[in-house]
């Protein structure tokens, strides 16, 4: 897996989650996470663990580029 900026995750994870019109709370539903927890990895003040990154990336069928 590539490395990458935690911020830049943050930024990839709001992006994803306004192509899919929904709130922190129904992204985080649907990727298997907390929304405080998604909040964080979203602004850049959580590192994703790969397993997390896993789960987002297995319930947005997105890769991991």
């Amino acid at each position: 897996m590539p490395a990458y900026k935690y911020e830049d995750i943050g930024s990839r994870l709001k992006l994803l989650r306004g192509h899919f019109t929904l709130t922190q709370s129904g992204f985080a539903d649907m990727c298997g996470v907390n929304r405080g927890y998604l909040a964080e990895l979203e602004v850049g003040r959580k590192k994703p663990s790969s397993n997390i990154l896993t789960l987002l990336i297995a319930a947005t069928d997105v890769n991991s580029n």
